[in-house]
């Protein structure tokens, strides 16, 4: 079967970057940085179809798309991460999170890649999007051990500034390629977000 086809296989590097701007004038983000190993993602975006009739029949199909709620699977996440991308307080002098029960996540960018059939990839990042925290739960020992993940949620959405795209001026969401397109070059893809205006590594 033909590479671009390729069934996906499994998930790996997952990262972050904080989004420092993202206003009409500009978008920029930090330095991607490696958040955790991974498990699991799955992404589900909502999507309305508002169809209207005339004539006794079905004339038009609207197609909106809001935000995407991704669910990712986790070993664990460090206390003083966990805090950072949940909005929580860490004190880097006594290494404890101090909960106030009111999250103020930060927004930041999402990469992360797939593996796609036998040797391919299919790589992505989510331009803007704020975490919220899962079920942390733990089984006393047994005879057989029950391992317990974390399961963090990502609300991506679009971006505010407008990049330019097939000269249009359009807000995104995400961009992705394949490693089966022979345009697509995936280096440096994890080492700067992958936007219209930066592409492949940081330049010196």
């Amino acid at each position: 079967m033909d590479q671009k086809y390729g069934e996906f296989i499994g998930v790996d590097n997952l990262y972050i970057a904080e989004i420092t701007e993202d206003s009409d004038d500009a978008y920029e983000a930090d330095t991607p940085e490696y958040l955790a190993p991974v498990a699991e993602i799955g992404g589900t975006p909502e999507v309305s179809n508002i169809t209207t009739y005339y004539d006794n029949k079905a004339a038009n199909n609207y197609v909106t798309e809001g935000k995407t709620e991704l669910k990712i699977v986790v070993a664990n996440l460090p206390a003083e991460m966990m805090a950072m991308i949940l909005g929580k307080d860490f004190n880097a002098g006594n290494g404890r999170v101090y909960d106030s029960g009111e999250p103020d996540p930060p927004d930041l960018a999402l990469g992360f890649r797939y593996n796609m059939g036998k040797s391919g990839y299919r790589y992505y990042w989510y331009y803007k999007g704020n975490f919220s925290g899962g079920v942390e739960e733990a089984i006393t020992k047994k005879e057989s051990l029950e391992i317990k993940t974390y399961t963090l949620t990502f609300t991506a959405m679009s971006t505010q500034y407008l990049f330019e795209v097939e000269y249009d001026d359009k807000a995104l969401k995400r961009v992705y390629a394949d490693t089966a397109e022979t345009a697509f070059d995936e280096t440096g893809w994890f080492e700067q977000v992958q936007t219209p205006e930066s592409v492949g590594a940081p330049s010196v």
